[in-house]
């Protein structure tokens, strides 16, 4: 029936238990994995459409999306008044009106995908990557943050403003780049979950799969800005810094000196 072949998904207030969003998809194939992960103020998930579905559109989808306060930028919409809120009464900050708002965005992906996770770091300045398990390469692969963005704008080029947030056009299908698998040309077989944690560089950030196989490795999804390069010149800088603490120390006499003598001419 159609009802056994459609997914619903909801995101719950974990205190409240209000509904926070909601989505159902249709021509679904249930006898295979549907993966999600939720991270900050944004979700993902996962599913295989229906082959024997009468649907154009067939293969494997990747939906995410993005919650906001407000559709008006820089604006809390229902909560601009409100000095608190509690999940708990909403009614207080204005009802179902303080319900976020919701940006989706769906895509085309080229495999299944078994387990998601996303990345950490220490103060949550570093660029997120969905981390997904796909099954049939038996891979590891790190999607950047910016090319699942629900807020790509469709149809046309970005805007200079929604281009210095790192928005680019919208495109239906997500095109596994190789330097995003974090695996390589190596397979790991039989994933179960997908770990990611902090480290003490900001820049980076530990992951950690395990199943019948065992991966683990690091990544810097904005790269290591907080880490000096190789060629960086540190005798220079050793002499530079040498250089002004002995001009410093034989200048600072004469300054003195030279203040001393202004007063005894006043």
């Amino acid at each position: 029936s159609d009802s056994a072949r459609s997914l619903s998904v909801y995101l719950l207030d974990s205190v409240s238990g209000s509904v926070l969003y909601s989505a159902t998809h249709s021509d679904i194939d249930v006898t295979r994995t549907i993966s999600s992960t939720v991270s900050e103020n944004w979700l993902a998930y996962s599913f295989t459409l229906d082959s024997s579905s009468v649907s154009t559109s067939q293969g494997h989808e990747l939906v995410v999306a993005e919650l906001f306060e407000s559709a008006i930028p820089n604006d809390r919409g229902p909560l601009e008044a409100s000095s608190n809120y509690s999940s708990m009464q909403p009614s207080y900050a204005g009802g179902d009106g303080a319900k976020p708002y919701v940006v989706a965005q769906s895509y085309h992906i080229p495999e299944e995908v078994s387990h998601m996770a996303v990345t950490q770091t220490r103060q949550g300045i570093t660029s997120r990557q969905l981390l997904v398990v796909l099954a049939e390469s038996s891979s590891i692969v790190g999607i950047p943050r910016m090319f699942i963005d629900p807020r790509r704008p469709i149809g046309r080029d970005p805007t200079a403003t929604e281009a210095a947030e790192g928005l680019i056009r919208y495109s239906p299908v997500i095109e596994l780049d190789p330097k995003w698998y974090l695996t390589h040309k190596r397979e790991v077989i039989g994933i179960k979950k997908i770990i990611t944690s902090q480290a003490l560089l900001e820049s980076t950030s530990l992951v950690f799969a395990y199943g019948l196989d065992v991966f683990g490795t690091r990544i810097s999804p904005s790269f290591s800005f907080d880490v000096l390069g190789k060629d960086f010149n540190k005798l220079q800088v050793l002499a530079t810094v040498a250089a002004l603490g002995i001009g410093t120390f034989i200048v600072a006499p004469l300054v003195r000196r030279k203040q001393i003598n202004a007063r005894w001419q006043l």
